[in-house]
């Protein structure tokens, strides 16, 4: 199974978001997630794996909230419930010895009220976090 899935996260009126500073791009905000993996056991499983790797937490995934094509695959925005863990400082996985090549990462709590200045990816998700 080829694509991406994202977790959609919101405590207390706020979102977890990925800032995403990429050099010559403007910044950008992103929900944490990933590739699925051919380990992965589907979409479920590898947004599981991502938020453990990228975030340090262990989520519930629930419903499906958003699907749209990004790069020719399907990208499918889950809502999510922390259950355990810690929420790292700095992301974690692959993606936090890939920054020369992939940016840099800032792991946000931002307050929904806030969202709409926001440049958040894929702008379509900006009406489900009101």
């Amino acid at each position: 199974m080829k694509g991406r899935a994202r977790a959609v996260i919101i405590q207390d009126r706020k979102a977890l978001l990925l800032k995403r500073t990429k050099k010559d791009q403007p910044v950008y905000y992103a929900f944490p997630g990933g590739g699925i993996e051919p380990e992965d056991k589907g979409p479920v499983a590898a947004l599981e794996r991502e938020c453990m790797e990228e975030l340090g937490l262990v989520v519930r995934v629930g419903k499906e909230i958003y699907r749209h094509e990004f790069k020719g695959e399907p990208d499918v925005f889950y809502m999510c419930d922390v259950v355990s863990g810690t929420l790292r400082s700095e992301i974690g996985g692959p993606e936090a010895e890939r920054s020369d090549i992939y940016g840099e990462y800032e792991i946000l709590w931002v307050d929904l009220k806030d969202v709409n200045a926001l440049n958040v990816q894929p702008t379509a998700m900006k009406a489900m976090l009101k």
